[in-house]
């Protein structure tokens, strides 16, 4: 063997096929013949010098270009292959200096490139690249694409493998994978008709493994996708995985699978974004099952979805009903009469519950969400030898009002504190640390919670996690008259504590799955921090959205900005303004607007940043930097759609000021660089 084949590729623009190119060369010629570092990566590796070695010593260098390969830029709208740390051209550099063979790939159509394409400095060291024989790698036509280049490689000295089966034919079977929570003894009634509709549609070629559950909050749309995933298990020997997307920006659960489930190596400091994709092309290549819980839309799933031709299915459970005709769909309405009895009947099984069930199941409208509450409520007064008649309370018709009405005021105030938490996250460390705010013993503790499950008003979802559903926050949070105010005030001001902490602490890390997952396990609606007269409980709204845009939340992050923006504009205790500082929260809802491509509306806010900084700070010193970083975003906007003259004045006033430096003079040459550069990107571009 004449060494490994060294895989390169980009992230954006190619993983699930360098995962796919890898699985089958290992199956071609052995698991030791190829290299991709994604898969191979140790934790505590050095990763460049690792990459340096592994492309200095391999056999070949297959560099796979996408569509993207070439263009695919930075957050600063820079191409990637001028980036100085940009690893893909960096292989390929260290591969043409230690003569080491290159075969590039080029994948579903994509244009070979052309030396007119590599006029940068940086892309001129790789220029040698289009002088080398290319190989197409097409998904549609992949045997005969593959054979070609394995082929190419065994004329390079890559042995075969004799009995041409699996590289793991010979291995145990791998243990079988899943992140569905058990069921236990908890009953599941009715919707057999919908698990088969469900089991036949991902069975149907023509839904493209994906089918999407939908319906009004509280209909069993979650619970149904797990019952589907616990009971075809044997249909999925990648794996069954629940996948929360409930907010803006990279699904931290996909990205932790990937760590904590598929033990996919991760090189240090690479961004969530690419850790989730890396585990979704993990998974995609398994017959697997992805539970996609909670989805707010169409556009927050498409990203995420496998490549077309895995072998993986995806079940989505939404609430939102406009799913036009690219999706499969199946509609989960309220459980039947008949259905409702039988599942109250379970969870409260006692003879003396019988009476009462037909007003209980007219009470909850057949939504399980608050059956199930109200009927363990029923089971534990029957259980206690007190009346039921509070389980029948008619003003609340959500049917929340009798569990309520069993709780202790500790255990209530244990579900106050539960309501500033992403109700499917509810992180259990961070709930213990509110109540020690409280000075509340671990026995104390425990007791609230175990009130609080015995009702179903919290649920026991991970061993890290509780959950608690939407209609169930809303039904708390409109008791949180019935609490004494300063104890109120002590729990949310705890609370804030811990989410701005969670926000400053990401903000360092923001590659890091755990501290990204404490962040997101809080409420990052800017509505439950504030108070009855209208200030917030969270000291500092601009860190909280400087954390969320650094994990790439920019949908939850651009409120916090824009509540940062309108506190500092009132100024200290004697009204002055600091007006360096609402430019920065001012900027800041700029890059959410413009991250999401909304750039009209990104400029004006850009704009209002740059009036800001231009006014200095209280004593009237400008940060020209600062004011240089908001007037190249203005050119950024305009250039990104095309206006290029206009945009031009714009990057020239941001390197003026750029070349003036910060208010100590100290110049940022990066920074300064990159605005030089959308000079020449707008007079080039023209």
């Amino acid at each position: 063997m004449p060494g490994r084949a060294f895989i390169n590729y980009r992230v954006s623009d190619t993983l699930a096929l360098a995962t796919a190119l890898h699985r089958e060369l290992e199956k071609a010629f052995g698991p030791e013949s190829v290299y991709l570092d994604h898969r191979e990566l140790e934790p505590g590796e050095r990763w460049p010098d690792r990459l340096r070695d592994e492309v200095r010593n391999a056999g070949v260098l297959l560099v796979l270009i996408g569509p993207q390969w070439m263009s695919a830029k930075d957050e600063n709208h820079i191409r990637r292959l001028d980036l100085p740390d940009d690893w893909v051209r960096l292989e390929i550099e260290t591969a043409l200096e230690a003569g080491r063979p290159i075969v590039p790939i080029l994948v579903d159509g994509t244009a070979p490139p052309v030396p007119g394409a590599f006029a940068t400095e940086a892309t001129r060291r790789i220029i040698a690249l289009t002088e080398v024989q290319a190989l197409e790698l097409r998904s549609l036509i992949w045997e005969h694409d593959f054979g070609r280049l394995a082929q190419k490689l065994a004329t390079m000295g890559f042995v075969p493998r004799a009995s041409g089966g699996s590289a793991s034919e010979h291995e145990p079977p791998a243990p079988f994978q899943s992140t569905i929570p058990n069921r236990g003894q908890a009953p599941f009634c009715g919707r057999e008709r919908l698990l088969s509709d469900l089991a036949a549609r991902l069975d149907d070629a023509s839904s493209g493994r994906l089918v999407v559950l939908h319906g009004q909050p509280g209909v069993g749309k979650s619970e149904l996708a797990r019952e589907y995933a616990r009971r075809h298990m044997h249909r999925y020997p990648g794996g069954t995985f629940l996948v929360d997307v409930s907010t803006s920006g990279p699904p931290t659960d996909l990205a932790k699978l990937g760590l904590d489930v598929l033990r996919v190596g991760v090189p240090p400091g690479l961004a969530l974004d690419d850790q989730a994709l890396q585990a979704l092309a993990h998974v995609a290549q398994t017959r697997a099952v992805l539970v996609y819980d909670n989805v707010p839309h169409p556009a927050a799933l498409e990203r995420w979805l496998p490549p077309a031709g895995s072998d993986c299915d995806v079940v989505v459970t939404s609430t939102w009903d406009v799913w036009d005709e690219r999706w499969h769909t199946l509609r989960v309405p309220p459980l039947e009469i008949s259905e409702a009895r039988e599942l109250v009947s379970r969870l409260a099984p006692d003879p003396a519950a019988k009476p009462h069930i037909d007003a209980l199941v007219f009470h909850a409208g057949g939504l399980p969400a608050q059956l199930c509450p109200a009927a363990r409520s029923l089971g534990v007064a029957i259980r206690r030898g007190e009346p039921p008649g509070v389980v029948l309370d008619e003003d609340m018709a959500s049917s929340f009002s009798g569990p309520w009405g069993r709780l202790t005021a500790d255990a209530r105030l244990l579900l106050v504190a539960a309501t500033f938490f992403e109700p499917t996250r509810i992180a259990r460390s961070e709930l213990r640390r509110a109540t020690e705010s409280l000075e509340w013993s671990e026995t104390r503790h425990a007791a609230a919670k175990r009130g609080c499950l015995d009702v179903s008003m919290l649920e026991a979802d991970t061993p890290e996690r509780f959950r608690c559903h939407q209609l169930c926050v809303q039904f708390v949070r409109q008791r949180f008259g019935e609490f004494d105010r300063d104890q109120l005030d002590v729990l949310a001001k705890s609370l804030a504590s811990q989410v701005l902490d969670a926000a400053r602490t990401v903000a360092v890390n923001p590659a890091s799955v755990a501290e990204s997952e404490r962040l997101l396990a809080f409420s990052l609606d800017v509505q439950t921090w504030e108070r009855d007269d209208g200030s917030s409980y969270v000291r500092d709204a601009h860190a909280i959205g400087f954390g969320l845009a650094e994990i790439g939340r920019f949908v939850a992050a651009r409120p916090w900005y824009e509540r940062a923006v309108g506190t500092k504009e009132r100024g200290d205790v004697d009204g002055r303004i600091d007006h360096e500082s609402p430019g920065s929260s001012l900027h800041g809802v700029g890059f959410c607007l413009s991250s999401v491509g909304d750039y009209a509306a990104a400029r004006a806010w850009y704009e209002r940043a740059v009036a800001a900084a231009e006014r200095g700070d209280v004593d009237g010193r400008i940060d020209h930097a600062s004011l240089g970083t908001s007037l190249h975003q203005v050119g950024v906007c305009l250039s990104s759609v095309g206006d290029f003259a206009a945009a031009r004045p714009w990057y020239e006033r941001a390197v003026a000021a750029k070349e003036r430096g910060d208010v100590r003079g100290r110049i940022d040459p990066a920074g300064l660089g990159t605005s030089l550069q959308g000079v020449g990107g707008c007079l080039s571009s023209v």
